[in-house]
């Protein structure tokens, strides 16, 4: 007998795309990306400038977490259709 092949998630793209984990890797990416900006482009003495970068690590640091989830969520998912 000849196996099933797997059948993709029945949820609407849109809907997969508001889901809180996409949401929150999408958020934690953009704030990255803000608060990176900010401290390259603009100039401030070395004592704040050090003070943002460590705060700007570690909130992003943290916030890598659902990104991670939702990577190893997608491999998961998507692992079936590679065989």
């Amino acid at each position: 007998m000849a196996e099933n092949p797997p059948v993709a998630d029945a949820a609407p793209p849109r809907r997969r795309w508001r889901a809180a984990l996409a949401i929150a890797s999408v958020a934690s990416l953009l704030f990255a990306l803000a608060t990176g900006s900010l401290l390259l482009f603009f100039v401030l003495e070395p004592a704040t400038r050090e003070y943002w970068v460590l705060v700007h690590w570690s909130v992003a640091s943290v916030m890598l977490l659902p990104y991670a989830l939702y990577q190893l969520r997608h491999c998961l998912r998507v692992r079936v259709f590679a065989r």
